[in-house]
């Protein structure tokens, strides 16, 4: 799991691989490590969310991209 503050928001990205074993685990840490960048990247930008849609958006989008890294 990883839990970033930030002056005007906060969030936390959990990913749990249910003990099924080393490669389980191993999707859990890819999986919070790529949500994390891309929500890193995105919500620097004071840009970037003007509504919850946007921020549904970044979210899809942090979602898609841990999965394309684990394959």
């Amino acid at each position: 799991y990883h839990t970033e503050r930030h002056a005007k928001f906060s969030y936390s990205v959990v990913a749990d691989g249910c003990s099924w074993g080393e490669k389980s685990r191993l999707a859990a840490q890819i999986a919070v490590t790529t949500i994390k960048q891309t929500l890193d990247e995105r919500l620097m930008d004071p840009r970037a969310i003007h509504s919850a849609h946007d921020l549904g958006i970044i979210l899809l989008e942090a979602f898609k991209n841990a999965q394309n890294q684990i394959g």
